[in-house]
């Protein structure tokens, strides 16, 4: 495999699961702020995703 195709499933692997992290936490299925603990790394890891998610919930009027 080229390095492009890895950086690119990598990326991939990077968008689904940052998306997957936040609709978890708009749901309450994972824990978030102290009650999260060691978790809580995982939201700056997503930070990115979570700002996308949060634009795509507001268009749609979604409250999260």
């Amino acid at each position: 495999m080229s390095l492009k195709k890895k950086l690119g499933i990598l990326l991939l692997l990077y968008v689904i699961l940052g998306f997957a992290y936040n609709i978890g936490i708009s749901y309450g299925v994972i824990p978030f702020g102290e009650a999260a603990g060691p978790l809580n790394v995982l939201f700056w890891i997503f930070y990115p995703i979570a700002l996308i998610w949060t634009l795509i919930a507001a268009s749609l009027g979604l409250q999260i």
